[in-house]
């Protein structure tokens, strides 16, 4: 299976089985679909915009540094947990399996995949800072990290994919 943002060299590609999402049923294509491009871009942004307003709850209107940053890899943390623990629990078919599998593996392999999504969490929790919530300094420091690092994985990453494509 392929996928814009896809840095597997030909000899990967061509050892991989091409996904065709149609033959999934339309619940476990829907869930399949919110990780691959461009849905994913709108769900890390509203991961983003939801934990935004999780750290000002949690954070003293985010004004603690440290509770934030803690904070912040705790939910890192629970948004990977979470998904684990779905596909262990929920019945899903071969094919969304290997889905993720893949999708799984390929973040193990480069790091500026994984980067990147923080770049739309960045954005989400911007957003949310935008519509004139009081998010406080440490939030916004998060914010600025978060958009700074992640942009700098996903420049590396469109890199990686010329290079591979060329």
């Amino acid at each position: 299976m392929t996928w814009k943002g896809d840095a597997r060299t030909g000899q990967e590609r061509s050892n991989m089985k091409v996904m065709d999402h149609s033959s999934m049923p339309v619940h476990e294509r829907c869930v399949v679909l919110l990780d691959q491009y461009p849905w994913s871009i709108g769900t890390r942004i509203g991961l983003g915009f939801i934990t935004a307003y999780v750290l000002r709850q949690l954070c003293d209107n985010g004004q603690q540094v440290w509770y934030v940053i803690g904070s912040f890899l705790a939910i890192l943390f629970l948004l990977r947990l979470g998904p684990a623990m779905v596909r262990r629990l929920v019945p899903f078919s071969k094919e969304a399996h290997l889905t993720w599998w893949e999708r799984r593996q390929l973040a193990k392999r480069f790091d500026s995949y994984q980067w990147q999504k923080l770049f739309w969490m960045g954005i989400g929790m911007a957003g949310y800072a935008m519509l004139g919530r009081n998010v406080g300094n440490a939030i916004g420091v998060l914010v600025a990290l978060c958009l700074l690092g992640g942009g700098l994985g996903a420049l590396l990453w469109v890199r990686r994919n010329e290079r591979t494509r060329a």
